[in-house]
């Protein structure tokens, strides 16, 4: 089974996305890219097989027990789901508590199922199936492993009357409703997912908002291997989540164009799972523009200062050698995943041949003409650009910036003209 959407892009070119279930997603960009309406859209496309958890909205719960009757219960996800398709709902919810109680009374009933499963074939004396029946976990058992394996120190677990309680560390036990709300999100997560139908599609937005990276990755990681029978779409903005899911595909959202109220182009770009770089490299593109530009140096080089102010527009990267720089030019351009990428590379002269630099310019990266890039600082045309961009910051004129600089020059260099004459 398959869930597909077809995007717009520019020049009237379109991207089909295809999500098979066992398969994962995510769709990572900055803040107003079109995420929400990207991930609203596929909703909406696979809607009689989709759910959505909005993991960066409210996580509270009104109580710990069952607060719903089993029609208020249906009632409430029925319009719920409805509700989801509206466009207003990547920016409203209206039946955030509702959420909560509903993951709750969902936890409970799967409890609650198992154990009368278990009790019919024991009543028809077919303890055979009551043992198959007892080899499968119910879902609390569940989320408890998972919570340990993910670095939460809580467990959850129902007492009388249905209600749902936590204990840390040995502790007393307390209401769900006390937990943190990284617990809290966790525990949602967990249920929703965990009592899902087989063969859905499960979008989840943004859900490192109330959990650390490492706690989220390996909580999300377990999930997926518990579900291999759903496919899942996960919004974020966190870079590292794609890379710990090494055999997820990433949808790369840059920006988007409005017609009225709803996207009718997104600048976007799929990355499947078979990319063959290594992840730091992969971690710097998942960043990046469509241009990047590779230097020698730091990130906290004046390398990078300086070719940022010459090439706007163009993400830079330092790389620490000239043979780093050319490993990850060639490594992208190499590479069929990233085709939509122009990759170049920049690196000092440092004296050398023309056949080097003739070798270097084939695999994209090129010497400038100088030694190296300190040459260049005063060139006047960088001087200008750093004075302008000053001008940006403090206000301060840039054409007066730059005659008080070369004043100050020439008066720090006349005392050591004889000196430098000599040298030259």
């Amino acid at each position: 089974m398959s869930f597909k959407l077809t995007i717009p892009q520019a020049e009237e070119k379109t991207l089909d996305i295809v999500v098979d279930i066992g398969e994962c997603l995510f769709v990572l960009g900055a803040n107003g890219s079109g995420k929400s309406s990207f991930m609203h859209k596929f909703y909406s496309v696979n809607f009689d097989n989709s759910i959505r958890i909005s993991a960066h909205r409210q996580t509270w719960f009104a109580s710990n027990a069952v607060t719903l009757s089993p029609e208020q219960k249906r009632a409430t996800e029925h319009n719920m789901h409805n509700t989801d398709r509206d466009p207003e709902s990547r920016w409203k919810d209206n039946y955030s508590a509702q959420r909560a109680s509903i993951a709750i009374y969902d936890l409970i009933d799967a409890e609650n199922v198992r154990a009368r499963s278990i009790a019919r074939a024991v009543d028809n004396d077919d303890i055979n199936l009551a043992r198959e029946l007892s080899q499968k976990d119910a879902p609390i058992k569940i989320i408890n492993n998972l919570l340990r394996l993910s670095n939460i120190p809580v467990e959850i677990s129902v007492r009388k009357n249905e209600q749902v309680v936590a204990s840390k560390s040995g502790c007393a036990p307390y209401s769900i409703a006390e937990l943190s709300d990284g617990e809290r999100n966790a525990v949602l997560i967990a249920s929703k997912i965990l009592t899902a139908e087989v063969g859905t599609l499960i979008l989840i937005d943004e859900p490192e908002r109330h959990l650390h990276r490492s706690i989220i990755s390996p909580l999300l990681n377990l999930l997926f291997e518990q579900r291999p029978d759903c496919a899942f779409i996960i919004s974020t903005h966190e870079v590292m989540l794609p890379l710990d899911n090494p055999t997820a595909s990433t949808l790369l959202v840059r920006d988007c164009i409005y017609t009225g109220t709803s996207v009718s182009e997104w600048d976007a770009d799929l990355i499947g799972p078979e990319c063959n770089i290594d992840d730091d490299l992969k971690e710097e593109i998942l960043g990046a523009r469509r241009k990047i530009l590779f230097i020698e140096g730091v990130e906290q080089s004046l390398d990078k200062s300086l070719y940022s102010l010459i090439f706007k527009n163009v993400s830079v990267i330092a790389k620490s050698s000239c043979r780093d720089v050319e490993h990850a030019v060639s490594g992208i351009r190499e590479s069929s995943d990233f085709h939509w990428l122009n990759v170049f590379g920049i690196v000092d002269n440092d004296r050398r041949t023309q056949s080097d630099i003739d070798y270097l310019k084939e695999k994209g990266v090129y010497a400038i003409s100088e030694y190296s890039v300190e040459s260049i600082y005063y060139h006047p045309d960088i001087q200008r650009r750093v004075a302008e961009r000053h001008e940006t910051l403090t206000g301060e004129n840039a054409s007066v910036q730059l005659l008080e600089a070369k004043s100050a020059a020439i008066d720090a260099i006349t005392p050591h003209i004889q000196r430098l004459s000599e040298k030259a």
